[in-house]
């Protein structure tokens, strides 16, 4: 019996990460940063978005091209967000074919080789991972009635569900935890090895149950990843346009229902985020004994809506920004609103009592940079609230600070030609459509 070395499958997979910079350097910066573990507990290939568990008897069956291809595959997952995107959706199997189809056509479009039997349907093309999964999972339901009216005694067997092939099984929810192999480490190499077929290479992790908190933050971090990303690539000149316009696409067309998101938040501010303790925001009152506590947010229904008016905010985009704290102010009805305007400074703030209508327009001064650090500073100076509300297009020219309360980044849909999204480490985020 031959051992596989642990260091030469490490080896191929780094040569293989090489070899994909160089041919698509856009993807560099997600790449050389893939964190890669070889473990037993995944046939070929999975990611959760940060790492990559690889197999070593399936590497060890790969070629070089092949392992490219691997590499590609799975930056293509971490790349479309297809961790958080899935984790909503209920039938595992289908998300597994429904993301390898998007991946494929993606990587099509940035002419990628395809291999041969790798699931990358050309009536996908233009459709995202969630319409290719309605679409087959009407299929399935669909040949499962027929199946029924056929034969009634014999139903079909259910997706995740082991029949005699073996085939259709599902892995364990969460991150591989079987044995992972380290530098220096051997394991036996497998004899009479089966190459899988190449539809089954590469998967996403089932993230298992996770809290509504836990999603949101899995949402946020893949969101920044992606925008990090494309804002890296576009700024050195490696982003191919057809790329950008590709994902922006489907950014539209599979994202969140943004008003539920935004009603959740406000209400959420109004109840009072209970027991919510800020380490960020320390407690003034035992501050000036030198003593660092956490203070508690106020428990009131007052809420601050931060409307960036700065010169990349063109006037359709700022009229969206006024309808959607029209809509918070006048239909929500927190307690207390208080609205601020700012760009590179503090333009105006005007504090809503409940009862008390937005106005329908609003004059502005499109001016400047976009400084959030500032109006955020302004919220904690100089106000009492329960939840902050950032509605900009997310071009700051410093990141912000955590300002230890609960925080809303609200994008507007943006110009083209835009600049890119500053990172931001810290609150839940969605992006809002224009109608």
């Amino acid at each position: 019996m031959y051992s596989i070395k642990i260091d030469d499958i490490l080896d191929k997979v780094d040569r293989g990460k090489i070899h994909a910079m160089l041919d698509f350097p856009m993807i560099e910066g997600d790449v050389s940063k893939m964190r890669v573990i070889v473990t037993t507990s995944v046939k070929t290939a999975a990611t959760d978005g940060n790492t990559v568990w690889v197999n070593p008897h399936f590497i060890n069956a790969l070629d070089p091209f092949q392992v490219e291809f691997v590499v590609l595959h799975e930056w293509g997952h971490v790349f479309l967000k297809h961790f958080s995107r899935s984790i909503k959706l209920d039938d595992k199997e289908l998300v597994q074919q429904a993301t390898d189809q998007e991946v494929n056509n993606l990587l099509r479009k940035a002419n990628v080789p395809i291999l041969d039997s790798a699931l990358c349907d050309s009536q996908f093309a233009d459709m995202t991972m969630e319409q290719v999964y309605r679409y087959l999972k009407d299929n399935q339901e669909q040949e499962g009635t027929e199946e029924n009216q056929i034969d009634g005694d014999n139903p079909g067997t259910e997706p995740g569900e082991s029949n005699e092939s073996g085939e259709g099984t599902s892995d364990p929810a969460g991150a591989p935890d079987e044995e992972v192999f380290q530098r220096g480490e051997e394991v036996t190499e497998i004899s009479d090895y089966q190459l899988p077929d190449v539809s089954e290479w590469g998967e996403v992790v089932d993230p298992g149950d996770l809290t509504p908190e836990q999603i949101s933050d899995a949402e946020f971090e893949d969101a920044i990843r992606q925008e990090n990303t494309i804002a890296s690539a576009s700024l050195s000149g490696k982003l191919p346009e057809s790329i950008e316009q590709h994902v922006r696409n489907i950014a539209a067309k599979s994202r969140v229902d943004w008003r539920a998101e935004l009603a959740d938040f406000v209400e959420q501010a109004m109840t009072g985020f209970d027991g919510y303790l800020s380490w960020a925001k320390p407690n003034k009152r035992y501050a000036s004994m030198g003593i660092h506590m956490p203070s508690i947010i106020p428990e009131s229904e007052e809420i601050a809506i931060l409307i960036d008016t700065s010169g990349s905010m063109d006037d359709k985009m700022f009229n969206l920004a006024l309808e959607e704290t029209k809509s918070i102010v006048d239909v929500a009805q927190p307690s207390m609103a208080h609205v601020v305007v700012f760009d590179h400074q503090i333009v105006s703030c005007d504090s809503y009592e409940r009862g008390i209508e937005f106005p329908d327009q609003m004059g502005r001064r499109a001016a400047g940079g976009t400084d959030i650090e500032k109006a955020l500073q302004y919220v904690e100076e100089n106000l009492e609230v329960n939840g902050i509300i950032v509605i900009s297009d997310m071009e700051f020219f410093r990141s912000p600070t955590d300002p230890g309360m609960p925080v809303l980044w609200v994008e507007v849909p943006t110009r083209v030609g835009r600049w890119w999204a500053t990172p931001r480490d810290f609150g839940r985020s969605i992006r809002v459509e224009a109608n």
